[in-house]
Order: structure tokens, then C-alpha cells, then sequence
């Protein structure tokens, strides 16, 4: 049996026409390891982000972008970041599915983690994210971490 959330959730992610993509920075140099990660993904503390701004931005259903210091995004949104030198020329691309099914790829061999960084998505291969996922934090980069939410 669901419970509430998933319902709530799925209801959105089928009313939805759109997502949108939020790109938060931190703008201190602190960062810590999480602990007990696998890899050496700095991921700052969830306070640190507090004093970050937003950067949203719309993807139509069918859309996708591409997101990185100098991304090509051939037929979707383009999202640069800049200052940042762990995120790659193109590191991640995330779209919209007709079904209503959101998918990400990791293009950079510096990798996009999930949560608190202990989890790294597979390299170059599109993943379907679960309707869950919806709001979680992806890390990239040494200041950077987005989200998805229906819309």
C-alpha cells in the first residue's frame, strides 16, 4: 500500500507539463567529507547552503539540459557554471520524459552523486530517477548540488 506522499507525488508528476531544476551554490570554501563515503566527493555541510541562491529553471515535458562550465545541450537548455574547476565542460544532463519519467546521465569522470555523496551515478548511462527522488540533492562539483521537482 502507498502512502500519502508517493500518492501526492505521483499525482503531481502526471498533472505536471514541466520540472524544474534548481542549482544551488555555496560560497564557502569550507567543505567536509561525509563520513563513511567512498569516494573524495566534497560535499559542504547542509548549513552552508542556507546562504546560496537559487538558479531554477524550467523543463518542458520531452525538454532536457545539459549542465557543466561549458555545456552544448544540442536541442536543450544550456546551464553553465562557472568558478567551480571540479565540474567539468559538460558534466551532467538531465531531462523530461513524454511518460512523465525524469532521467539523469553523468558525462564527467568527476562524477554526480546523490544524497549526501556516498552514492555515485553510473558513468554515461541515462538513469531513470524514481518518483522519490523528487526533491533529493545531487552533488557535483566541489560547490554544487541540484534538484528536480514536478511541476
Amino acid at each position: 500500500m502507498a502512502n500519502q506522499h508517493d500518492e501526492t507525488v505521483a499525482i503531481k508528476r502526471l498533472q505536471a507539463n514541466r520540472i524544474i531544476l534548481e542549482i544551488w551554490k555555496t560560497e564557502s570554501g569550507k567543505h567536509e567529507y561525509p563520513k563513511g563515503a567512498e569516494s573524495k566527493q566534497i560535499v559542504p555541510s547542509e548549513e552552508e547552503y542556507v546562504k546560496t541562491f537559487r538558479h531554477p529553471v524550467e523543463i518542458p515535458v520531452g525538454g532536457h539540459a545539459e549542465i557543466g562550465r561549458y555545456p552544448t545541450a544540442p536541442g536543450g537548455a544550456a546551464i553553465s557554471i562557472e568558478g567551480d574547476p571540479n565540474v567539468s565542460r559538460r558534466h551532467f544532463q538531465i531531462g523530461f520524459r513524454e511518460d512523465g519519467s525524469v532521467w539523469i546521465k553523468d558525462i564527467s569522470t568527476n562524477g554526480v552523486f546523490l544524497g549526501s555523496g556516498k552514492i555515485r551515478l553510473p558513468f554515461n548511462r541515462e538513469q531513470t530517477l524514481p518518483e522519490a527522488l523528487q526533491g533529493a540533492w545531487f552533488h557535483f562539483g566541489e560547490k554544487y548540488r541540484a534538484r528536480f521537482l514536478f511541476r
